[in-house]
């Protein structure tokens, strides 16, 4: 990946917490949601699913994205799940459902894995890959 041209970080992501750790790499950063059907993705196995759903968001910034001869443009596209014996827990549908799983989690094993997808928009090399 080339360097010479200032650097910005594109985060695939609506996520506050996201932007301030990405902000602490000291680029700037700019924000733009995946519009993408995170159900649509329906595989079981935890790691596989959150790598295939962060994929999915990459590809849908790719193709909206306008390049900037100004700036070289790295996407960020990820996506967080916590798994307990094998499974994966979606997104809580509100406060209790919350509760219950964190009841469901309490003094368990789980795992939060984290599918991520960096991409060079210049040169489209990208690395993929999940993080435990």
């Amino acid at each position: 990946m080339s360097t010479k041209m200032p650097t910005e970080i594109l985060l695939a992501s609506q996520s506050p917490r996201r932007r301030e750790l990405v902000k602490l790499l000291g680029y700037p950063v700019q924000q733009q949601a995946a519009d993408v059907d995170e159900e649509s993705i329906d595989i079981p196995d935890p790691v596989r699913n959150v790598q295939e759903t962060a994929v999915l968001k990459a590809h849908t910034i790719t193709h909206t994205f306008t390049p900037t001869l100004r700036m070289r443009t790295i996407l960020l596209a990820a996506d967080t799940t916590v798994a307990v014996d094998g499974k994966m827990l979606n997104k809580p549908l509100d406060a209790a459902d919350a509760q219950r799983m964190l009841r469901l989690l309490r003094g368990r094993p789980h795992e939060v894995l984290t599918g991520f997808v960096l991409r060079d928009m210049t040169s489209k090399e990208e690395v993929v890959g999940v993080h435990t």
